[in-house]
């Protein structure tokens, strides 16, 4: 019996950093105290933003007809993280924003540049998760000096913009009735 006990700490203890996404070493300690002795209390098990957090971004192309530029994904990922710390805010991944890129279209520059408006437009379109309610988030341009760097940084403090709110009401209590 106690050897079956040891292998199942072990086991416990090698996917406790997938299992618990702890924020800092005082926490994960307590959570494999509880583990190890058989109680587990729900909150160490289930961390949640704390104050001045925002959560991950997780951008996923869903685009029918849309060529996908691999700079993309990370120039929003960039400027999110710009757009929270210049509010004091840090990014968490213990909790992530769902974020499908629905639609997406780029001049090329020389285009842009050259032709402006008659070139047509950038556009940028997502479809944002969080915490059970969908945001569309998007943007376009049709100017000749910006491209998809500007709409980019502008989807990402318009999601922001629309996960504040939410990190911000207190949590709903149900009672059970």
């Amino acid at each position: 019996m106690l050897a079956v006990n040891r292998h199942f700490i072990i086991v416990v203890m090698m996917l406790l950093p997938i299992a618990i996404p702890a924020q800092d070493s005082k926490s994960r300690s307590a959570a494999i105290d509880a583990i190890a002795s058989g109680r587990q209390n729900p909150e160490l098990l289930d961390p949640k933003l704390r104050d001045n957090q925002a959560p991950k971004l997780v951008i996923r192309w869903q685009c029918a007809d849309c060529n996908g530029n691999e700079k993309l994904v990370p120039l929003i990922e960039k400027s999110y993280e710009r757009n929270t710390q210049q509010h004091h805010y840090s990014v968490s991944d213990a909790e992530v924003v769902d974020v499908l890129i629905t639609d997406y279209r780029q001049r090329s520059p020389g285009k842009r540049i050259t032709l402006g408006a008659i070139a047509g437009n950038d556009v940028l379109a997502t479809k944002v998760t969080f915490r059970g309610q969908t945001f569309i988030v998007e943007d376009d341009s049709t100017n000749a000096w910006t491209g998809m760097n500007y709409l980019c940084g502008s989807v990402a403090t318009k999601i922001f913009k629309v996960i504040i709110p939410i990190l911000k009401q207190a949590p709903k209590q149900t009672d059970g009735s």
